[in-house]
C-alpha cells in the first residue's frame, strides 16, 4: 500500500513538473505567434496599400522630402502643387514636428548619442530647420488648394486654429522689440489662408474661427487674417457678423477695412454701417489705413468720387512703399479705374522694374485694347 502510494505521489510530481515547464514556454510562443501575425498583417497591409502617385517619375515621398531637406526649386515646388493634399498632409506633420526632449540639456545628450542612434532622432536644431522650413514651403504652394480639398484638409487645418505652438519661430520676430515671435503665429496665418482657398467649402470652421476673434493671441499678430477667411467662406460665414462688430469696438482702427470687407462679403446689406468710418479713414495720417478704406468703400458703393484721389496720391508720392499695392487695387477695378490712366502710364518708366512692369499690368487690366501687357 506503501509502495502504491509512493507511485501516485511519483506520476503528481511530473504531472505537475510537466504543467509548470508547458507555463514557462507558454510567454515565449504566444510571443512568437503574436509576432508572426504582426509580420504578415504588415505584409499583407502593404501589398495591398495604393502605390505613391509619381511625379517626374518620383514618388510624392520623395518630393516632400527634398523640400523639407534643403531650400526648394522650381521642379519641387511644381510637383508639390500638382500633388495637392498627398503633398500638403505630410508637410503639415513637418510643420508640427515635437522634440523629444528641449534645451541645452537635450543638446548634450544628442551629441553624446553613438552615430548608430543619431540617426534615429533629429537635433534640435535640425527639427526647428524642418518645421520653419514647412512652414516656407506650405505658404509658397499654400494657392494650389481649392473648394475640392476641403474633404482632405478640413479635418487637420481646423485643430490648428486652436493649437498654438510657443516655441519661438528662428525666422519672424517681433517688429517692435525685435524678439522671436511664437511659431504658432506662423501656422495660423497659414492655416487661415489654406481654409480662405477653400471658400464656401471650408464653412464648418467657421464656429472655430468666431472662437479666434475673441482669442487674444490671434488678435495680436494675425488680427486680420481670420476676417479675411471669414469674408472668402461669404454667406456661410453669417452667424460670424455679430463677433466681426464686436471686433471693431476693440480697435486698433488698423482693422477697419478687413472686418467690413468680411461683412460686406458675407451679407452686403449688414456692412453699410461702416461706409461712414471709412470716409473718415480717407483721411487717415497711416498709408495702410488710408488705401485700406479707399480700396473698400470703393467695392462697397461702386463710386470712386472719394476713394481716387487717395490712391492717386499714394500713386505719386515717389517714396511711398505703397505704390505697388496701389497699381494692384488699380488693376482689380478695371476699366473704372481709366481716369488714372495718366499717372498709371508715368510708371512705366519708374527705376524700379517691379514698380514699372506692375504699371504696364494694371494698364492692360484697365484698358485691354489699347495695352497689352
Amino acid at each position: 500500500m506503501l509502495a502504491t502510494d509512493r507511485l501516485h505521489d511519483k506520476r503528481k510530481l511530473m504531472f505537475l513538473r510537466r504543467i509548470v515547464e508547458k507555463a514557462r514556454g507558454a510567454p515565449l510562443k504566444v510571443a512568437v505567434a503574436v509576432g508572426v501575425i504582426l509580420f504578415l498583417s504588415a505584409f499583407l497591409i502593404s501589398r495591398h496599400k495604393p502605390p505613391e502617385p509619381l511625379y517626374m517619375g518620383k514618388p510624392a515621398s520623395y518630393w516632400v522630402q527634398e523640400a523639407i531637406s534643403r531650400p526648394p526649386g522650381t521642379n519641387t515646388l511644381d510637383a508639390l502643387r500638382t500633388l495637392g493634399p498627398l503633398a500638403i498632409l505630410p508637410l503639415l506633420d513637418a510643420m508640427q514636428i515635437r522634440h523629444w526632449g528641449e534645451g541645452p540639456l537635450r543638446d548634450r545628450l544628442y551629441d553624446k548619442l553613438p552615430w548608430k542612434w543619431r540617426q534615429h532622432f533629429n537635433s534640435s536644431g535640425a527639427e526647428s530647420q524642418i518645421r520653419e522650413r514647412a512652414c516656407m514651403v506650405l505658404n509658397r504652394i499654400s494657392d494650389s488648394v481649392g473648394p475640392s480639398d476641403a474633404p482632405v484638409l478640413l479635418p487637420r487645418l481646423v485643430p490648428l486654429l486652436v493649437e498654438f505652438d510657443e516655441r519661438p519661430s528662428e525666422s519672424t520676430m517681433d517688429a517692435g522689440s525685435r524678439a522671436k515671435i511664437p511659431f504658432g503665429v506662423s501656422v495660423r496665418s497659414l492655416t487661415t489662408d489654406m481654409l480662405a482657398n477653400l471658400g464656401a467649402n471650408a464653412a464648418p470652421a467657421v464656429p472655430t474661427l468666431i472662437r479666434a476673434l475673441g482669442d487674444d493671441k490671434w488678435i495680436r499678430y494675425n488680427s486680420t487674417s481670420v476676417p479675411y477667411t471669414l469674408g472668402r467662406i461669404g454667406p456661410s460665414a453669417k452667424r460670424a457678423i455679430p463677433a466681426l462688430k464686436a471686433l471693431l469696438q476693440k480697435g486698433p482702427s488698423n482693422r477697419l477695412s478687413s472686418v467690413l470687407e468680411a461683412i460686406w462679403l458675407i451679407d452686403p446689406p449688414e456692412a453699410e454701417f461702416g461706409i461712414p468710418l471709412l470716409e473718415a479713414a480717407l483721411k487717415s495720417t497711416e498709408p495702410y489705413e488710408s488705401f485700406s478704406a479707399a480700396r473698400q468703400l470703393w467695392k462697397m458703393t461702386g463710386d470712386n468720387s472719394q476713394s481716387l484721389p487717395v490712391l492717386l496720391s499714394l500713386l505719386r508720392a515717389n517714396d511711398s512703399p505703397w505704390r505697388l499695392h496701389t497699381l494692384r487695387a488699380l488693376g482689380e477695378f478695371g476699366p473704372a479705374a481709366r481716369s488714372a490712366l495718366p499717372a498709371i502710364k508715368m510708371l512705366t518708366e519708374d527705376p524700379s522694374d517691379e514698380i514699372a512692369e506692375a504699371a504696364l499690368e494694371t494698364l492692360a487690366k484697365i484698358d485691354p485694347g489699347t495695352h497689352r501687357n
